[in-house]
């Protein structure tokens, strides 16, 4: 009885179109794996900012009721609410991303988080515009004037890319909660300025921090591959 097999060259002409295609999709789905633990992550680092700001909130007030408005205290009130691991004076030795010397701290998933500034409180602001808005009242809300504080993230602490929109995230502190950078603005007598802006995020395919709310509602990074095809009031990713 004969038996047939396969020649060498034969299997060695479908190892080779196997490597082929491998190298083909690969890359693709290692891209996609990565962009989807990004936005998971986000996610989870948006909780945990969201619960230590109400958890603050819970024992010192609403934000713009406060007697010290210091970024010092911010930062004091809300590291009680993390589990930190890490913690550096100067935040450019948690994170290259962040090259100013404000300080940052590693909590216990690597993500490194660094309270940048606090607003002045409304009572003492200039035009009662300063740390005034309510997160349920987003038709007042302008995100360049009436934040109470700032807070900056980079998932992987200092690992790469250190860029924004794929590793460093934003988020600002209203009074009695939190919400991500570069949310559209519902109020149409005010347009975001350039540092809140999703706009900026899509003409640089990323590379800034209003990518932050796209990512946490949208859930995905399609600004780093059809720019010009998303938007908020356009599709939602590059598939739709």
């Amino acid at each position: 009885m004969n038996k047939k097999g396969f020649t060498l060259a034969e299997i060695l002409i479908t190892l080779g179109i196997i490597g082929i295609i491998a190298a083909m999709v690969l890359p693709g789905i290692i891209e996609n794996t990565k962009e989807r633990q990004t936005v998971v992550k986000l996610k989870k680092s948006y909780s945990v900012i969201q619960n230590a700001v109400q958890k603050t909130i819970a024992g010192n007030g609403e934000l713009d009721e406060w007697s010290d408005d210091s970024v010092e205290y911010f930062r004091q009130e809300m590291m009680k609410q993390l589990n930190i691991i890490r913690k550096c004076e100067k935040g450019y030795n948690c994170s290259k991303s962040f090259v100013y010397t404000y300080p940052a701290v590693q909590i216990a998933d690597g993500t490194t988080i660094a309270f940048t500034t606090r607003s002045q409180n409304h009572q003492a602001g200039s035009g009662g515009v300063r740390c005034s808005a309510s997160v349920k009242t987003r038709d007042r809300i302008q995100l360049h004037y009436n934040y109470c504080g700032k807070i900056l993230i980079d998932l992987n602490g200092d690992g790469k890319p250190n860029r924004g929109g794929e590793d460093v995230f934003e988020f600002r502190v209203f009074t009695n909660g939190v919400l991500p950078n570069g949310i559209p603005n519902n109020n149409p007598g005010y347009s975001n300025v350039e540092a809140e802006d999703f706009n900026v995020c899509l003409r640089n395919k990323g590379g800034h921090v209003a990518c932050t709310a796209w990512v946490i509602y949208k859930e995905n990074l399609d600004y780093l591959h059809c720019p010009d095809k998303i938007g908020w009031d356009k599709v939602s990713s590059c598939k739709d």
